[in-house]
Order: C-alpha cells, then structure tokens, then sequence
C-alpha cells in the first residue's frame, strides 16, 4: 500500500494516511498530485493525492503480472512486471496511457529481457529522454543482463541495445554523458 507522512519536527513524522492496494507498493513515483504505484500482483494504482489524508484511487491496471517498478514521461506511464512464475507472460515493459486518468489505456507490452530467474529478482529501471535502461540480476547464472529499449514511439518499443555480463545489478541509474 501508499503510506503518506507528514513531517512534524525536523526529526520526526507523523503517519498522515494509509491506502490498501492489495499488495506491497514497490515502487511509487508522484506526478504533480498523482501516485502511480507497482503494487506487485494488484498492478498499477493511479491515485490521487492532492488530498494526503485521503488519498483516493482513480484507476488500477491489472495485467495479469507482477508490477514491480514505474516510471511517468508526460501522459504514459511503464510498468515493469518481473516475473513470479516460469509460465508468467506479463514479465517485461508495459506503456500504459494515461491521458484519461480514469480510464488508462496500454499501448504496448515488450517483453525483452525480462526472465525467469530462480527467485523472484525485482529488475531496475531507469530513464533518459526516450530510452529506458532494464536490468536484471542473474542471480547464480550468473548471466547478469542490461536492456536498452527506445519508447520515442511508446505503442511500439523498439530494443536498442543488450549487455550480458558477470555481475550483480540491483538497480541502475543514467547519466546524460560520461
């Protein structure tokens, strides 16, 4: 769930709301007033927090998956559901319209590097302009695995580029220049 804090002195807060997605919020990303939430299996929450002590729910989008992280850029925002079993087809980069917060709309679904591992290994995303950077622990494969996929046109991704290698990424980030 969305746990919204206000801050009472310089070193203490105060528990302000509290809402129930149905499941563990992975990642929370805010937008001006709005929350988009990765709630693993209860999908994307789109909320509406212009009012902290009640927040309340516009959309959710279930797909079927495992939402484990969100990004937003402009009027679309990615989920990117990791996998949670070996017959999972929902694993990978969703674009979900949100132009109408109401009634979001998915554009597309790239399924990309996203594999079955194992364990459960909660993949990491980053965005720069229009190309996003997924990566993937390979845990004892140690296969490790880096995707570049370009979303100019977010109804059809296109990949970029793929780095394998022997590490160990639990999250990455992108600079503009080296």
């Amino acid at each position: 769930g969305l746990l919204t804090v206000r801050k009472v002195q310089s070193d203490s807060l105060r528990e302000v709301s509290f809402f129930a997605s149905g499941g563990t919020a992975l990642d929370v990303v805010m937008k001006d007033s709005i929350a988009y939430v990765a709630s693993e299996l209860s999908g994307l929450w789109v909320l509406d927090v212009s009012d902290a002590s009640r927040p309340r729910a516009l959309s959710n989008i279930q797909n079927g998956g495992y939402a484990a992280r969100v990004a937003v850029a402009d009027s679309v925002v990615y989920v990117l559901n990791t996998t949670y079993r070996a017959s999972d087809t929902t694993r990978g980069l969703w674009a979900i319209s949100v132009s109408n917060l109401s009634h979001p709309n998915v554009l597309s679904h790239h399924v990309g590097i996203v594999r079955v591992t194992p364990a459960v290994q909660t993949n990491a995303i980053a965005r720069l302009g229009t190309l996003f950077f997924i990566s993937q622990n390979g845990g004892s494969y140690n296969d490790s695995t880096l995707e570049i996929v370009d979303v100019s046109n977010p109804s059809s991704p296109n990949q970029v580029s793929v780095v394998q290698g022997a590490y160990s990424p639990f999250d990455v980030a992108v600079k503009d220049s080296i």
